[in-house]
């Protein structure tokens, strides 16, 4: 969807509710910012798109029919992925969430890095907790600590957390040395 035709989404879904652009933005964003997107001068950001979706009382995926070109280098994206991500995310999903790897777009690396890096601790620790493999637990504990440094969002805390998983892996590994792997 181009900018402008979110815009005009975003207008309508305010005018309908009877609501002015102060009434909308609060201290979230500016009403300056607001202006710009329903003029489609500008693209939100996807927190801001799902702010704005929440205050109007609409799902996003309603202001989203197709993929948005982002401003950087035309890309295109499909932000329903990375609603849906962190959905699954949130319900504990991990190995959905690894499963969709390879169709994350490009355009949104930073955001699913993070995500991805959350899902491997996640899966890692679950397998550690219910004596599965140690091997592919560490696995997905390096995969995190990689994951956990890239982008804007890289955090210490969670490359913190797939390192003590990752040295969890590696005792029980080091300690049953003829188990291939199983906890």
């Amino acid at each position: 969807m181009k900018q402008p035709e979110l815009g005009k989404r975003l207008k309508e879904a305010r005018i309908s509710r009877k609501m002015t652009q102060s009434e909308v933005v609060g201290t979230f964003i500016t009403r300056n910012m607001l202006s710009q997107i329903e003029s489609g001068n500008a693209m939100p950001s996807v927190k801001t798109l799902q702010y704005l979706a929440e205050v109007l009382d609409i799902p996003p995926q309603t202001l989203i029919s197709q993929p948005l070109s982002l401003p950087e280098a035309g890309a295109e994206t499909d932000i329903s992925a990375l609603l849906t991500t962190k959905e699954a995310l949130r319900d504990h999903n991990y190995a959905t969430v690894l499963q969709w790897r390879a169709s994350y777009p490009a355009a949104l690396d930073d955001e699913f890095s993070a995500l991805l890096a959350q899902a491997c601790c996640g899966q890692a620790e679950r397998i550690l907790d219910e004596g599965g493999s140690a091997a592919e637990a560490a696995s997905l504990a390096r995969e995190a600590m990689e994951l956990s440094h890239r982008g804007i969002y890289a955090n210490d805390l969670l490359r913190s957390q797939a390192m003590l998983l990752f040295n969890r892996a590696a005792a029980y590994l080091t300690h049953q040395p003829g188990d291939a792997g199983s906890i």
